[in-house]
């Protein structure tokens, strides 16, 4: 029985330490993409402004 209790709590660390990392890969992707979408509207006003 304290075997079982204390694999179960290895099992709920490991699956804890993935979920706050998808969390911060998220993070990292959300700021990447946000940093693509600036650079994209940056090129679009250089663009732009050529035209005009």
């Amino acid at each position: 029985r304290d075997t079982r209790d204390g694999a179960e709590k290895k099992i709920s660390v490991q699956n804890h330490g993935q979920s706050s990392g998808g969390a911060a890969c998220r993070a990292v992707a959300e700021q990447r993409a946000e940093q693509w979408r600036s650079s994209v509207q940056r090129k679009d006003a250089e663009r732009k402004k050529k035209i005009s």
